[in-house]
């Protein structure tokens, strides 16, 4: 799987720190804030990944998977798409594409992007890349809110596969 591919619907998090962290005293923990800036738009504060940035992430790792298994034009993958079902069923395909229908592997997918280890710690590109972000968007944070982080992301996922 290529770099870009690997982060690819999870790379704003990173940014949704800075929103969760900047409003934290308006909530009653760093985890409640994180509930409500990641896939939602926010009550308090703002929040720079929303409900249609989540909705984009789905969306182009779905159409993305199509597209690759399939002879259909990239206009019929698009069509098919949007015409045949609901949010609940992008979700599943979600889960499937992008991480194997597997929810500890939301966790750690997520987990592993914000605090690389192993295979993708080795990547020079990635922790290069991962380092000109932080600076560059000012966004900092300790390896135990990289952790609570993946957690709330993949329990907002579930969420969405319920409704």
């Amino acid at each position: 799987m290529k770099l870009y591919q690997r982060g690819f619907g999870l790379t704003k998090i990173k940014n949704r720190f800075s929103d969760s962290i900047d409003s934290v005293k308006e909530y009653s923990s760093l985890r409640a804030a994180m509930e409500d800036h990641f896939g939602h738009d926010a009550t308090k504060g703002s929040s720079r990944f929303g409900v249609a940035d989540l909705m984009v992430d789905v969306d182009a790792v779905n159409i993305y998977v199509n597209f690759k298994n399939s002879t259909k034009s990239l206009y019929s993958i698009i069509s098919d798409y949007y015409n045949d079902g609901n949010n609940t069923r992008r979700f599943k395909n979600y889960m499937i594409n992008r991480f194997s229908d597997s929810s500890s592997k939301i966790e750690s997918d997520t987990r592993n992007i914000l605090s690389p280890e192993g295979t993708l710690a080795l990547n020079a590109e990635y922790v290069a890349a991962l380092a000109t972000f932080k600076t560059y968007f000012n966004v900092f944070y300790e390896s135990d809110q990289a952790i609570l982080a993946a957690s709330v992301y993949k329990d907002m996922i579930q969420k969405r596969l319920e409704n």
